[in-house]
């Protein structure tokens, strides 16, 4: 007898264990059920918008934006193109914007990108583009600026005028000026200059033939030589910036002719 009641102890301390277990499982899934928070909603799309500007860029970008007045100025550009003119699109850029295009620069990213647009009006034979880097001007509002190209209208004969272009050297020379294709060029560039108030930057380098020292200062009158032609043509000597790199800055080996013949150069560029 004893031993039965000691089963039927057990039995029920068993049957009120399990009702137990249950009822703690049934709470605690309500307890740890969890709640799920609504997500926030996605940050807004940031888009560009120049609504009372014919035509904006973002900062680093050569995407154009084009604002509402924007087929007034193309039309009005197209219409006032003379016969036999061509309208040049001129891209800018700062020194400090990061280009990650397939173009040299920015500002020339930018001018093809606004010339396909012109083409759906006009012939891409009456269309010109160029780049034009500018320092101290162009700032952004909002990662947004509306000066990053200009127009202008030249005759058919007149072509764009690389901003950035080499003028080489003969070896321990600075006398390159009796090339007839470096002058022209160089009128051009004195004839744009004197119109317009940008500035020229010229930049002197050579081979790395004969002492640092010496190439230095060959370098500076290599680019000395470049300002005073601008400068007998008209242009003012404040809007010419000379300086040399001398042998600093090779753009190719000075292991063979060749190579040293590309390094001894002068590199112009036309800056705002």
């Amino acid at each position: 007898m004893r031993n039965i009641g000691i089963i039927i102890v057990l039995a029920l301390w068993l049957f009120v264990g399990y009702s137990m277990c249950e009822c703690y499982d049934s709470i605690c899934g309500v307890a740890e059920e969890t709640v799920q928070a609504t997500p926030p909603p996605p940050p807004p799309v940031k888009t560009i918008d120049c609504p009372d500007e014919p035509i904006c860029f973002g900062r680093n970008s050569c995407e154009p934006h084009f604002g509402s007045g924007f087929a007034a100025l193309r039309d009005s550009l197209i219409g006032a193109l003379p016969d036999g003119g061509i309208l040049r699109i001129i891209g800018t850029y700062g020194p400090s914007e990061k280009n990650e295009s397939d173009f040299d620069n920015l500002g020339l990213c930018r001018a093809d990108a606004v010339k396909t647009r012109f083409t759906e009006h006009i012939g891409a034979d009456r269309l010109a583009t160029a780049d034009q880097l500018t320092v101290g001007q162009g700032a952004f509002k909002n990662g947004v600026s509306t000066d990053r190209v200009r127009f202008e209208m030249v005759d058919a004969a007149t072509p764009a005028i690389p901003s950035s272009t080499l003028i080489y050297f003969p070896f321990n020379s600075t006398n390159k000026l009796d090339d007839s294709d470096v002058e022209s060029y160089l009128n051009s560039v004195a004839d744009q200059v004197k119109g317009s108030g940008e500035r020229v930057r010229l930049v002197g380098h050579t081979d790395n033939v004969g002492g640092q020292a010496s190439n230095q200062a060959l370098g500076l009158r290599r680019a000395q030589i470049i300002k005073d032609y601008l400068v007998a043509r008209g242009v003012s000597g404040s809007q010419v910036m000379t300086s040399s790199r001398g042998e600093d800055q090779p753009v190719a080996t000075n292991n063979t002719d060749a190579g040293r013949a590309k390094n001894r150069r002068t590199e112009l560029t036309i800056i705002n």
